[in-house]
């Protein structure tokens, strides 16, 4: 993920659907998170992409979460924000077989 704008908008809600990363690499998705750690919403959620090999494992998902993002698994999911409105979403981060991918 290249370096995200300093003058991103405040938000209620940011989702980043797949491909955190260009090449998938633990360093690449710590950087990734981190950054995206950085922005101002109520509400992190991210849908893993392909690309996001590391993410299968239980302590890329725990580094997720220490940076205020969510991941979201196959599966529907209703989010209450603080104003009273409420977000939902059907998310699946599977995709078709290619390579040497994730999901």
């Amino acid at each position: 993920m290249a370096e995200l704008p300093s003058n991103f908008p405040e938000c209620d809600v940011l989702l980043h659907c797949g491909d955190l990363t260009e090449d998938g690499t633990p360093e690449s998705t710590s950087s990734a998170l981190k950054e995206l750690g950085k922005m101002r919403a109520e509400l992190m959620l991210a849908i893993a992409g392909n690309h996001e090999t590391p993410l299968e494992k239980p302590f890329w998902l725990s580094q997720a979460s220490k940076n205020g993002v969510t991941f979201l698994r196959e599966g529907a999911y209703l989010f209450k924000l603080s104003s009273g409105a409420t977000f939902r979403i059907y998310a699946s981060q599977y995709t078709p077989v290619y390579g040497f991918s994730a999901f």
